[in-house]
């Protein structure tokens, strides 16, 4: 049992740094005029859970200067069709807060853009 458990160590430790260094990169990134997306909700305002399309928009966007960002229902779902919903962006950039929201559902394929410029 000693000698299967050690043949996993090396990769054990490897999965463990990777892990460090992806959170390492993902707090401290190497360059602040970057995105990175803090949070990303669309249908807060109708029950939705908070960050419910974080996924999406963190890896569309981070670590990039700028992100044209197309809606898609279809990636996203619809919380709650008995509701306007609301969608909402919140980035770091240059080591400032940055926020977009839209209040109005966003159309089909509607084009939302953020970015670190003034």
């Amino acid at each position: 049992m000693n000698k299967i458990f050690l043949q996993f160590v090396p990769f054990i430790v490897f999965i463990i740094i990777a892990y460090v260094f992806q959170i390492n990169n993902r707090i401290n990134p190497k360059d602040f005029s970057r995105i990175l997306i803090t949070e990303a909700s669309f249908g807060l305002n109708c029950g939705a859970s908070k960050n419910n399309v974080y996924p999406w928009i963190s890896s569309a966007c981070d670590h990039k200067s700028s992100c044209i960002y197309r809606f898609d229902w279809g990636l996203l779902g619809n919380p709650n069709n008995k509701c306007i919903k609301s969608f909402e962006i919140t980035w770091l950039c240059n080591g400032l807060i940055k926020n977009k929201k839209i209040d109005i559902e966003p159309k089909q394929f509607e084009i939302v853009e953020i970015s670190c410029s003034k």
